[in-house]
């Protein structure tokens, strides 16, 4: 389901847990009332713009505040389709029309610094605000404040004190609270002090048990199915047993999955199927789905995945997500018939719309050149994102790459970053996520903790077989400049090297160029470059044609040197690309070409790089580049944000920089950094 819609049902999951199925407003009866409500909601989660509009037009003619509360929750969706720069206008104007009843008014307040809080740019604003309503005792901005803090891997500290808080407030939200806290494992809230949270949940669970609490019997069980001990195991079978005289669907679900598991005996498994057709008959989805899972896996019963199919479906119908996806999967894969892209694709999409992680990365995969869908990069992006923020670590991993790489979307290496440490704090085990991830770290400062934190990502990395990790530890070590670092530094590259690695020769060549701990050695560094360049080795060939424009370590010779830089800018080698634009504006002993000098430095642009991007305003500036005032403006804003001196000094100038702003985008670049880095 579309974010919007998931944080509304996080407001209703509190309010729920007193009992209500959903926000009440005064100006209605309730059944109307919830009635109407639920047509909208309805028809927003299938993206039926039509049906929404006639909904929500309803609605208003029963409570306007709750119909422009809706209104708010989807403006820019499918169903209220609208360009991005009217959407925060749009949005205003609907939260100003709640205004007449203080509930929606206050709801729609929330929602509005959930979102504050969960764009990195704006991310402590939305917390403020969040964190001031809690202050004045509102639970479900509590409950938001926790989920926002918990999934944006934020201020780790806080969450805990939260959750308590709401646990505090009501039986009711402490018995959601237990649920929350103990069973969602895909969530890095378990991360942290994953034994306070848990032995405060398993305290609620049993007081409201010994009540007679049928669902609590049931959460208990699955607590301690979790904990898995031999005696867990007993009692939660005990549980189960106790919950199921009680009559409870989700204790017979419960039971019949604990019997089906390793341990048990085989008249267990078939009382275990017994079970599980009893809770279909009674309407339960999540039976469906196992009985389903059962005939698949041939867990129970002989495997058939015609007779699994039949019991996804049936789970499909009852709204489980994970049915409408291995039904989408069978379409895609051929299982029991033809394989048929379009029918996995609907069947993805009806998943994604009930928020769920894998569907919305499949529908992201379809929009990507060679999917089953008209390529659209957009979609991808925007699927996987929706993917990753609901705690999928292969989009998160995605994510990192079509940024990093630029070729779906334009290169941005402060979200690949940002992805990358998601990535690893959410449990990765890619040693390529791990080594951007370190990286990611010390771009965001070199404090003691920050290297640490970065050098331990890389030594996990070098343990899980990396070589290019111990390159990029070694270059870390370097950067810290005291010769026990350097001499550590010195060793990984030559482990590295001894593995034909490219990156820890060329690394090798330059200590030898500058004497970095190590006496000069112009011939030597050569044949590092060399060395590298014979592996393909971009920086090698832009060395190389250092050595022979400089006559240092080689016999000095210009046409070698704009040679090697032409390999090297061949390679993607920035810097080459630079060196040869030079040659070619400068002449190099040749006649000077400014205008490819020029050319071959706009066609560098965009890809991160200061030097770049700095020449390239410059051009505009001068009318020696397509582009006008204002774009060269933005470029060198950019440039001054991410620190480049020059492009500063041109601001001031030009009377365009503001140090103020400068500190704020610093303050903003740590923050989203720290976001995505808190994990570890």
């Amino acid at each position: 389901m579309k974010r919007l819609l998931a944080i509304s049902a996080i407001g209703l999951l509190w309010v729920g847990a007193m009992g209500v199925a959903g926000y009440s407003y005064n100006v209605a009866p309730l059944a109307p009332l919830q009635q109407a409500d639920d047509a909208v909601r309805l028809a927003a989660a299938q993206d039926d713009r039509l049906a929404f509009l006639a909904a929500l037009k309803k609605l208003e003619t029963i409570s306007p505040s709750l119909a422009a509360l809706r209104r708010y929750e989807n403006i820019g969706q499918s169903v209220l389709p609208m360009s991005p720069q009217d959407v925060e206008g749009a949005k205003a104007a609907a939260r100003a029309a709640t205004r007449n009843d203080p509930e929606a008014r206050a709801e729609a307040d929330r929602q509005h610094a959930f979102e504050l809080a969960s764009r990195p740019a704006t991310a402590s604003q939305g917390v403020s605000i969040l964190q001031g309503m809690a202050a004045r005792g509102d639970t479900s901005a509590i409950a938001m404040l926790a989920e926002s803090l918990e999934s944006i891997n934020m201020r780790r500290g806080e969450v805990g004190p939260l959750w308590r808080s709401i646990a505090l407030k009501r039986s009711g939200a402490a018995l959601k609270t237990a649920d929350f806290l103990s069973f969602q494992p895909r969530l890095t809230l378990s991360s942290f002090e994953p034994r306070d949270y848990r032995r405060i949940a398993e305290r609620l669970m049993r007081r409201e048990a010994a009540k007679g609490n049928t669902s609590s019997m049931v959460s208990l069980g699955d607590l301690l199915r979790q904990r898995a001990g031999k005696n867990d195991i007993r009692d939660a079978h005990r549980f189960y047993e106790q919950a199921l005289e009680g009559g409870s669907i989700r204790a017979m679900v419960r039971l019949a999955e604990l019997l089906l598991s390793p341990g048990f005996k085989k008249d267990d498994a078939k009382r275990a199927m017994a079970l599980l057709q009893g809770a279909i008959k009674r309407g339960s989805s999540e039976a469906s789905y196992i009985m389903a899972e059962n005939y698949r896996q041939g867990r129970g019963v002989a495997v058939d995945n015609r007779q699994a199919a039949e019991y996804y479906r049936v789970a499909a119908r009852g709204g489980s997500a994970g049915a409408q996806v291995r039904l989408g999967d069978f379409e895609t894969q051929g299982t029991i018939g033809p394989a048929n892209p379009a029918a996995a694709f609907a069947w993805y999409s009806q998943a994604a719309a009930l928020g769920n992680a894998a569907a919305y990365a499949k529908v992201a995969q379809a929009y990507l050149p060679g999917g089953s869908m008209p390529q659209d990069n957009a979609r991808a992006v925007e699927n996987f994102t929706e993917a990753a923020k609901r705690g999928s670590i292969p989009a998160m991993t995605q994510l990192a790459n079509i940024y990093r790489q630029g070729r779906v979307v334009d290169r941005d290496i402060d979200q690949s970053n940002e992805w990358a440490l998601r990535a690893v704090n959410a449990g990765s085990t890619n040693n390529n996520l791990r080594i951007i991830a370190a990286q990611a770290v010390v771009v965001g400062g070199t404090s003691p903790t920050e290297l640490q934190r970065a050098k331990d990502l890389l030594i996990t990395a070098i343990a899980g077989g990396s070589v290019e990790a111990r390159t990029k530890l070694g270059g870390l070590l370097l950067s810290v400049g005291d010769p026990d670092s350097t001499r550590q530094a010195m060793a990984l590259f030559k482990q590295a090297a001894a593995s034909g690695n490219g990156e820890a020769l060329a690394s090798l060549a330059a200590i030898y160029a500058s004497g970095n701990g190590v006496p000069v050695d112009p011939e030597l560094s050569f044949q590092y470059f060399k060395l590298a360049a014979a592996r393909g080795n971009a920086a090698g060939f832009r060395g190389m044609g250092v050595a022979h424009a400089s006559g240092f370590g080689a016999a000095k010779d210009m046409a070698k040197a704009i040679e090697y830089y032409k390999r090297g800018s061949a390679l993607g080698d920035i810097k080459a690309s630079i060196l040869l634009a030079g040659c070619y504006i400068d002449g190099c002993g040749s006649v000077p070409q400014p205008a490819k000098g020029n050319a071959l430095i706009v066609s560098v642009f965009g890809r991160g790089n200061n030097d770049v991007d700095f020449q390239t305003a410059v051009l505009m500036l001068k009318g020696d580049a397509p582009g006008s005032e204002f774009r060269a403006i933005q470029i060198l804003k950019d440039a001054a944000r991410r620190g480049y001196g020059p492009a500063r000094e041109v601001l001031r100038k030009m009377g365009q920089f503001d140090p103020r702003e400068q500190q704020k985008v610093n303050q903003q670049r740590r923050e989203t950094l720290l976001i995505a880095g808190a994990g570890g």
